[in-house]
């Protein structure tokens, strides 16, 4: 069968809790890796004609609402499971665009200013150590090798 027309046609048609009665091949998650339980239910991609691969549900669910560039395809076999709308594909590609020029400007003109202020700080310590030195300097002096 096409792929299903969007997300959540997707998630309410083409997911199957997989019981008892169905077999499948493997005991762990394809995403991440633990043992299924009752806890960690698996579900099979159905009626998609390229892919029935089983996942946990939490894992699945979570890996098609991630946002990324492929949240829609399998991360086994690639096979397209539903079609991403324009408005999608908008927010994907800025979720997970590279940062800009003006991205790492930003950045580094706050680092800069954060980096000015930490300079600052240290020079009033500075000065005001110094100026203690000079008008406490020679009594300290005074104690000698008690201190």
């Amino acid at each position: 069968m096409a792929p299903a027309t969007d997300r959540t046609t997707f998630t309410t048609s083409n997911l199957r809790a997989v019981t008892l009665q169905n077999k499948i091949h493997t005991s762990n998650c394809a995403i991440c890796q633990e043992n299924y339980n009752k806890n960690h239910t698996p579900v099979r991609i159905v009626d998609i004609a390229e892919c029935s691969h089983v996942f946990g549900s939490d894992c699945i669910n979570s890996y098609i609402h991630a946002l990324h560039a492929n949240s829609n395809k399998c991360p086994l076999c690639r096979a397209v499971w539903y079609n991403v709308t324009r408005q999608q594909a908008l927010s994907q590609s800025t979720a997970s665009r590279r940062p800009t020029r003006e991205d790492r400007a930003q950045e580094w003109s706050a680092r800069g200013a954060e980096e000015r202020e930490h300079r600052l700080q240290v020079r009033e310590l500075e000065l005001a150590l110094m100026e203690s030195h000079l008008e406490y300097g020679d009594a300290w002096e005074d104690f000698g090798d008690d201190y």
